[in-house]
């Protein structure tokens, strides 16, 4: 699954039943897009998505394809598919929604978005624009110490799912005020992962402070904070016993068992 399908399947997946498509352009050459049907049986409606690394002309073709897959009676969308069960479902509303995800836009956007909106489509465009102005999924709490052996290969792999991870390495840029930056990431992450370790604990400076931060906002919204254990037990949080009411991960599970555990607290 690509990075754009991650981003689809983050976005709807948890909700809704999502069938793709490969199109195929006659005399167009070969595109490496994806037609998304999305829908819900609970909500009794359906939308569509595309997902492609690049938006060249061939996009505006995609128009037309999903006018042909679609049965338009001049008042709105239906179509018929079929579920799991081979089971024929008939005449699901669509919300002529249309979600677009790329990497890159190779034609004019606002040209785009009328195009489709002839078409009597409604066309989100979910660019690296939209994806860069996106609050983060999670914000990373660490000591420096355990940047390499737990931070970064947990950043990598949140980010290969898909997630935005606010994470120093990456996050700031030269010029920032570091306060502000960590504050703001704090402030407007869905989840706040602090990597608890010896490290961690006996360092008096950013990461207690970043730790009390979150535990401000944990209080106040309420499950915010998802500990990980590393390299410790329950009698080294004397200090930090209120974050043993608090389930967490522990490292020695292995970094993909425990994002697997951290995706699940956004559900």
């Amino acid at each position: 699954m690509s990075f754009l399908e991650k981003q689809l399947h983050k976005d709807f997946g948890n909700h809704f039943t999502i069938t793709s498509y490969l199109p195929k352009f006659e005399k167009s050459g070969e595109w490496e897009g994806k037609l998304h049907l999305i829908f819900s049986i609970k909500n009794y409606n359906q939308f569509s998505a595309i997902t492609v690394d690049k938006v060249d002309k061939r996009i505006f073709k995609m128009a037309d394809i999903l006018m042909i897959l679609d049965d338009y009676d001049g008042k709105g969308f239906k179509m018929n598919f079929w579920n799991k069960n081979n089971e024929k479902l008939e005449n699901i509303p669509h919300t002529r929604n249309v979600y677009l995800y790329c990497n890159e836009l190779l034609v004019d956007k606002n040209l785009l978005v009328k195009f489709f909106f002839e078409k009597k489509l409604r066309l989100h465009i979910r660019d690296k624009q939209y994806f860069d102005m996106e609050k983060p999924d999670f914000f990373i709490s660490h000591d420096s110490n355990d940047k390499e052996e737990v931070a970064r290969p947990l950043f990598n792999e949140l980010v290969k799912r898909g997630y935005k991870v606010w994470y120093d390495e990456f996050s700031l840029k030269i010029g920032d005020s570091l306060v502000d930056s960590i504050d703001e990431g704090i402030r407007t992450c869905k989840k706040g992962i602090i990597i608890l370790s010896p490290n961690f604990l006996s360092n008096e400076s950013w990461a207690k402070s970043e730790l009390q931060a979150i535990r401000v906002k944990h209080i106040q919204k309420g499950n915010i904070i998802l500990p990980i254990w590393h390299n410790i037990s329950a009698k080294d949080l004397d200090e930090q016993y209120w974050l043993l009411n608090i389930f967490g991960g522990n490292t020695s599970n292995g970094i993909e068992y425990l994002v697997s555990q951290i995706e699940r607290s956004l559900n």
